[in-house]
């Protein structure tokens, strides 16, 4: 088999000097062009962008969407009353990217005629915020527009999620009798979205929601004034239904109270509502532990002072949790739980930073906290180099009589092999099953006397309870895990292609079980309901008591889709609305709608994870992928995101732990798709056409701290495996928390033929996650080819703490 080799171009120069610039950032003044005097209230927006900006006294704007993207339909307008309107096309507004412009605009000659109001669009949200909202205030504003504008022809839209509900209503003599009972007819519930309404083709728009989609952004145009009706509570106090009206020259109508809501973590209305405390370890405040509030997607995280605030209860229990430590739970007595101390779950030892040098912390947990290793006065399961004897030249001389519980035996005085015995667990000092060792991740079953002792940098012991949960019946006998100086300090060294090859390790396959589903005691009560709309009421009842709700709502989903399809897609409709702001929960939505073949959705969720998540670099990846999909078909707006991304043109994103995946993936778009895409802003290198991979398998996570282990195993029986812990890929993990991303991509190119298995072991504990970890495995075959095709599955990662076989793969 051979390394599959990428073009290694040097991307920040090609797109650095080929794209002027990569994002909807831009800032300027627009001025009369005859006089240039300023022009105030003037308007500055992407037509498909959403609300643009109006410009100050001084004629100044600013244009922000750091994570909008500019399709190929994409236009940049510019108008005021009195004036030429200016409309840019895409080419022509990234020249204007991260520079100050002046804008002139002509004088119009002509007089602008009133214009007559004949058909208007009534957007009438009903999401579950709009419960409680005042229907009879905002009829009576409904109405006072339609005696101002007779005869009207009304589009009525009701839409939450989707569009639920649309219907034609003329009104004459001002009578609403019929849109009065359309309205009380409504069912409210799952979230909004924004982004399915079409405000073309009308006069006027009447808009009422509260200014908060859960999904999508409102299309509108300049010239077509919208009247924003907000009868709910508000997070913004209205601003984004003023500046909407505003944008629009239409009128923002306030017909209800208006008050704050928003919630950000230690915001002082959180503080004076909700739950604050402070999370620590032995060593003290602990940054980015996650609270959650269980039963609930409610989570936020602690500050660098280890403080947080969270909306909940008395009686409520809280999670805490954090990756390398053990999670606690919390039932809340007072409003301040005060100071909670939280274990950590590595007995590696650590490096302390004071002042900018660096000293080894030589404490290790025991029974009674974390003391001195040196003053112990026993072994400890863990040596270094400081506990390696001056001069040894073999494993027995680091390792006999060093580590508590290890026993070697033989040697050269005997004149008998050297056998090493781990006891442990249900293991005794006369057990002859060996352990394994693991040499800086690889597997192996005999002692490894090829190893130069000089570099050796560390040498951790397990037992076999801890050995078998990793490593499976494999490790019965514990497992000696080696790490060499290469490994530690080899920073500086180019990391390897990562590829599914076989590093010569035999496969114990009577070690792997087959993957296997337990059905829930919850959906073995539905099903004893003969009647599926029974079976529905139920799970509307049960489904505020789960303790894990996230797998709760996938179990059940799943189990309508069997039974009808639109309750199965109801059911995603509420996870859609309970997990708007928690990503891992969309993610998993996300993943489901993909394995369901609704990509449409599936770009619905990962645009929603994009506004909540910006900072992250997986957010924009997941975003680019699907819009490559048929169904959703937005190339260009994926190629404006791939050169966004390998460009390092987002400010404050690092994508440098994506390098690879988006390579691949934007030279899939190229191949495939150059037909559909402005193809001229690549580099003649991007668009050659011998693009082909026999096996491309990608595998994405829903929490960036599980820790798992991937398995392939070729046909003659020999495997690789890629892990995903602290113990084994600690820098990896860190760099995957420091940027944002949880993806790796496998490639099998001119493999051996035969039959691979791709295998999947969960290493955490069942407790870890309020919040389950899901892990989306995706195999292409003929990668980059007309022939292309794909699988994906969704498994959950949290009930495989056996080994399995997700799957096998013919060549």
């Amino acid at each position: 088999m051979k390394i599959y080799s990428k073009l290694s171009i040097i991307l920040l120069i090609l797109f650095g000097t080929t794209i002027a610039g990569a994002q909807t950032v831009f800032r300027g003044t627009v001025v009369n062009a005859s006089t240039k005097a300023p022009i105030m209230n003037a308007k500055v927006g992407v037509n498909d962008q959403g609300v643009g900006e109006i410009t100050d006294e001084k004629g100044r704007f600013n244009y922000r969407r750091y994570h909008e993207i500019l399709g190929d339909k994409s236009e940049l307008i510019i108008s005021a009353e009195g004036y030429e309107t200016i409309a840019l096309d895409a080419k022509a507004v990234r020249t204007l990217f991260n520079r100050s412009s002046t804008i002139q605009l002509e004088p119009s000659t002509q007089q602008e005629a009133d214009k007559t109001v004949k058909s208007v669009k009534l957007f009438w949200d009903i999401s579950e915020d709009m419960l409680g909202r005042d229907v009879e205030a905002e009829l009576a504003y409904i109405e006072s527009f339609v005696d101002a504008n007779k005869s009207l022809k009304i589009a009525f839209v009701a839409f939450g999620y989707e569009i639920q509900k649309e219907e034609v209503i003329t009104i004459r003599d001002g009578y609403l009798t019929t849109l009065r009972t359309l309205i009380n007819s409504l069912e409210y519930g799952g979230p909004s979205n924004y982004g399915i309404l079409d405000t073309s083709g009308a006069d006027a728009i009447l808009f009422s929601s509260n200014g908060d989609p859960n999904y999508g952004t409102l299309k509108v145009q300049q010239e077509t004034p919208v009247y924003t009706l907000a009868s709910i509570s508000q997070t913004d106090n209205g601003a984004y239904m003023k500046q909407l009206a505003l944008y629009t020259s239409g009128e923002y109508v306030p017909v209800g109270e208006i008050e704050n809501t928003s919630s950000q973590p230690l915001d002082a209305a959180i503080v004076k509502s909700g739950i604050t405390g402070e999370i620590v370890d032995l060593s003290g405040p602990i940054g980015d532990a996650v609270i959650t509030k269980k039963g609930s997607f409610d989570e936020v995280s602690t500050n660098r002072q280890g403080k947080f605030a969270i909306q909940a209860a008395l009686g409520d229990i809280l999670v805490i949790s954090k990756i390398g430590y053990f999670s606690k739970e919390v039932l809340v007595e007072r409003k301040d739980i005060g100071t909670v101390e939280i274990i950590s779950k590595s007995d590696e030892l650590s490096e302390i930073v004071l002042e900018g040098n660096k000293r080894v912390d030589n404490t290790i947990q025991t029974s009674n906290g974390r003391e001195n290793k040196d003053k112990l006065g026993y072994a400890v399961s863990e040596l270094t180099e400081r506990d390696f004897a001056a001069g040894a030249t073999t494993l027995q001389q680091l390792i006999q009589g060093k580590v508590s519980g290890v026993t070697v035996e033989g040697g050269l005085f005997t004149g008998s092999e050297v056998v090493y015995k781990i006891r442990g667990g249900n293991q005794s000092v006369t057990n002859n099953i060996p352990p394994i060792w693991v040499i800086n991740g690889a597997v192996y079953q005999d002692v490894p006397n090829f190893l130069d002792v000089q570099q050796i940098a560390s040498i951790s012991v397990l037992k076999s309870v801890s050995a078998t949960s990793r490593y499976g019946t494999l490790a019965a006998g514990g497992a000696f895990i080696i790490k060499t100086k290469d490994q530690i300090y080899g920073k500086a060294q180019k990391k390897k292609e990562n590829t599914a090859l076989v590093k010569g390790n035999d496969y114990a396959e009577s070690a792997v079980k087959n993957m296997e589903e337990i059905t829930p005691a919850y959906i073995e009560r539905m099903r004893k309901l003969p009647n599926k709309n029974d079976q529905f009421k139920l799970y509307k009842k049960i489904s505020t008591t789960q303790s894990s709700p996230l797998e709760f709502y996938v179990d059940v989903a799943k189990h309508f889709d069997k039974v009808d399809k639109n309750l199965a897609n109801k059911v995603r409709e509420d996870l859609a609305y309970i997990s708007r702001n928690n990503t891992k929960a969309l993610r998993t939505l996300a993943y489901l709608y993909e394995v369901g073949g609704d990509a449409k959705k599936a770009a619905w969720v990962y645009e929603r994870i994009l506004k909540i998540a910006p900072s992250e670099a997986q957010s924009y990846r997941d975003l680019a992928l699907i819009y490559q999909e048929k169904e959703v078909g937005k190339y260009n707006q994926a190629l404006e995101l791939y050169i966004n991304m390998l460009g390092e043109q987002i400010k404050g994103v690092n994508f440098e732990g994506l390098e690879k995946p988006l390579q691949s993936e934007l030279k899939h778009l190229v191949v495939l798709h150059k037909d559909k895409i402005d193809f001229e802003r690549l580099p003649n290198e991007w668009l050659t056409t011998d693009f082909d991979i026999d096996i491309r398998m990608v595998i994405e996570w829903s929490d960036p701290t599980v820790p798992f282990e991937f398995q392939f195993v070729n046909p003659d029986k020999k495997f690789f495996k890629w892990a995903h812990t602290l113990d084994e890929s600690k820098e990896r993990l860190e760099q995957e928390l420091a940027q944002g991303f949880q993806t790796e991509e496998f490639i099998i190119d001119d493999a051996p033929k035969g039959e691979w298995l791709i295998n999947v072991q969960y290493l955490g504990d069942a407790g870890d996650y309020v919040l389950p970890p899901f892990l989306k495995y995706t195999v292409y075959r003929h990668y980059g080819t007309p022939k292309e095709t794909k699988e994906v599955k969704v498994v959950k990662l949290f009930s495989q703490s056996d080994k399995v076989t997700l799957g096998k793969i013919l060549l």
